[in-house]
């Protein structure tokens, strides 16, 4: 059985400060030919500047999040191993079993928590383990994930959203098919038009 409960970040999580090579920019860790991710406060590309050849320092499989910019933004999950920046922390999860299926249900959480709570003025603090997410939870326990749970809601999504983005991709296809057309008929009526003058 499944109850949703409020549980606090800290009760699944470690908040920890990535590791960083310290005195160095983005631009002096990414590398064309790199393979480490470089992930640093952005709210794009996954938290991923760019990929580097030095050795990651932090190990993949966690959530990171940044200090200084629109936090719920920031919030995403890293498989690999990475290079920290400064700023970005890292949620390292204090329960068996936690993997990307488990981090997606957990991260839409947490961002729906933070909404419009913190911004570049309120910034993260330690106060951010706190914070309470609305998680499935395991009848009878204080805050075991029911992975189980999760891993199936998940699951089930991802053959929706392919329907969805597979009907977006028609949509968007046939409203540029309809353009070309009517642009086709337009410079046509224009040629027409001044052959005919």
């Amino acid at each position: 059985m499944t109850d949703f409960k409020r549980v606090k970040l800290s009760d699944l999580f470690i908040r920890q400060t990535t590791k960083a090579y310290t005195g160095y920019n983005s631009d002096d860790l990414i590398m064309d030919d790199g393979e480490v991710p470089v992930i640093v406060n952005s709210s794009k590309n996954n938290g991923v500047a760019g990929y580097s050849n030095y050795k990651a320092l932090n190990e993949g499989n966690v959530i990171t999040l940044s200090d200084t910019v629109n936090p719920e933004e920031t919030v995403f999950y890293q498989k690999k191993d990475f290079i920290g920046f400064s700023h970005v922390n890292k949620l390292v999860p204090k329960f068996e079993g936690f993997d990307e299926l488990v981090a997606l249900y957990v991260v839409t959480s947490f961002r729906r928590s933070i909404r419009g709570i913190y911004d570049y003025n309120k910034k993260f603090t330690s106060e951010i383990t706190d914070q309470e997410l609305i998680l499935p939870i395991k009848t009878g326990t204080e805050h075991d994930l029911d992975l189980e749970y999760i891993r199936n809601f998940i699951l089930n999504l991802i053959p929706k959203f392919y329907e969805f983005e597979n009907s977006r991709i028609e949509q968007i296809s046939n409203m540029k098919k309809n353009m070309l057309e009517h642009e086709c008929v337009f410079i046509t009526n224009k040629i027409l038009k001044r052959d005919h003058d």
